[in-house]
């Protein structure tokens, strides 16, 4: 019903805006006609009554009498049902030929009429309805000037047929307009009930609701109008949503599980720590207290996203070397990578002797990437961390041997809770945290952090950066 009352609406503001726009355009058209057809009327009749005067003028001047010249002219001006009055300087009537049941007074003209008609050349008082009255001066045998003057009654001075052109033309547009308008409104709302219905449909728990248009992809078609651009959104914002919400699915499963493991490892090492005597308690006490690290650094890496995502990080920048800071991360995972025999290897090229940056949130995040590649790269292989300065930046590239990460991923790496490889065992795990807090870490810091196959195509590159002050020292060492 929503929907529908939409549709209805837009018909009817569009019905409303073209007939208001025919309205006007009507009216514009009729009142310049009508203007035209004014200035036409108002020639012609100047052009009759100037012939009329001339005759008059003729027929005086040749020396026949005024009442002659009226007697002459009378048929005509019965038969035009108009009157003729010739009338001197001073008022004085030299001639006066009435139609039948004529008034008098209503065929002469006034003295400010006279007075005009002297001065200007000519009166024109034109009515619409259907008179008027026009003046011309004009020569007298006595010599010296007159008026003459005629008038007309029982004539509509009207354009006729133009408005009714007019109003049927205007009609067929409108009516032509008024049926193509309804698919237009339809085609402006069905996208709208769509997106309602996708919108519902995922308030409802169905994270699969998307928004096709036109037929959708599945037909190679898609808007490029602003409708187009927001169910763009709308579908990638779902997108992400359930991209979220199975990742925190996935996340309490793999919280499950990874607790579940150390977890099991402590009850076993207190199990027998209980039935141990001497240096064996101790043995199954340090388990103990390596489980306990263990589940600590899995829920500390929780809460320090956690921390990330809820409000904005205060930095605490100091100056940092980026030589010191990789040989800090390369020590603190020099167990790791000896445990599978991977070797570390860093290069350094024209990077600048100090940067300023918070040495924890950048530590973190070097860490995260150097831990993953170590994680993904094969025994008896090699991590290389690559640090460079170019275009105002510091870059941090971490490139493992492992097995790489599918083009179409490398974007959802970043995402928390989302790994690639749904097989991960506990020698590869985590919760999917580490990359999403690499990146937040360079975020908090102006920068980013981006992925792509390393150059052999064996493996995955990281890139960590984050801009470089300006004016900073670009001495490389």
């Amino acid at each position: 019903m929503v929907t529908r009352n939409l549709m209805l609406k837009f018909y009817c503001w569009f019905l409303l805006a073209m007939t208001a726009t025919a309205a006007i355009t009507g009216a514009v058209i009729y009142l310049l006609s009508y203007r035209g057809f004014q200035q036409g009327i108002e020639e012609w009749v100047l052009s009759e009554v100037r012939l009329g005067r001339d005759i008059a003028q003729n027929l005086l001047l040749s020396g026949i009498s005024a009442k002659e010249v009226g007697r002459i002219l009378a048929p005509v001006a019965q038969e035009g049902h108009f009157s003729l009055a010739i009338v001197g300087e001073d008022g004085r009537t030299v001639l006066l030929q009435l139609p039948q049941h004529w008034e008098p007074q209503r065929a002469l003209p006034d003295a400010d009429d006279v007075r005009e008609t002297l001065s200007a050349g000519s009166v024109l008082h034109l009515q619409p309805g259907n008179r008027f009255a026009a003046a011309l001066p004009l020569a007298l045998p006595s010599g010296e000037r007159g008026v003459f003057y005629l008038t007309m009654q029982g004539h509509h001075w009207r354009p006729h047929g133009a408005p009714y052109r007019l109003l049927v033309g205007l009609g067929v547009i409108l009516v032509t307009g008024w049926l193509l308008i309804w698919p237009l409104a339809s085609h402006l709302a069905r996208p709208l009930k769509q997106m309602a219905a996708a919108a519902d449909a995922l308030g409802q728990g169905d994270l699969s609701a998307r928004i096709t248009l036109g037929g959708g992809h599945r037909h190679g078609r898609r808007r490029r109008d602003e409708i187009g651009r927001l169910s763009d959104s709308f579908n990638k914002m779902a997108e992400n949503l359930q991209r979220l919400v199975v990742g925190h699915k996935q996340l309490l499963a793999d919280i499950s599980h990874e607790l579940r493991s150390p977890l099991a490892r402590l009850r076993i090492a207190v199990e027998l720590a209980r039935q141990a005597r001497g240096q064996g308690v101790a043995d199954y006490l340090d388990s103990v207290d390596a489980q306990a690290d263990t589940l600590d650094g899995m829920i500390e890496e929780l809460l320090f996203y956690s921390r990330l995502e809820a409000a904005p990080y205060e930095l605490r920048p100091e100056s940092l070397r980026p030589r010191e800071l990789v040989e800090a991360v390369t020590g603190a995972h020099e167990a790791d990578a000896l445990a599978r025999d991977v070797s570390v290897e860093a290069a350094f090229a024209d990077v600048p002797a100090a940067v300023r940056a918070d040495r924890r949130l950048l530590l973190r995040a070097l860490g995260n990437v150097l831990r993953n590649a170590i994680a993904y790269t094969p025994n008896g292989a090699t991590v290389r961390i690559e640090v460079a300065a170019h275009e105002g930046r510091l870059r941090f590239s971490v490139t493992d041997e492992g097995p790489g990460v599918a083009v179409k991923y490398l974007e959802q790496i970043f995402l928390p809770f989302v790994r690639t490889d749904t097989a991960r065992t506990r020698s590869t795990g985590g919760v999917g945290l580490g990359l999403a807090i690499a990146r937040r870490c360079m975020e908090a810091h102006g920068g980013g952090a981006t992925a792509e196959p390393a150059p052999d195509e064996r493996g995955l590159t990281v890139h960590l950066w984050l801009p470089l002050a300006p004016g900073g020292d670009g001495n490389g060492q």
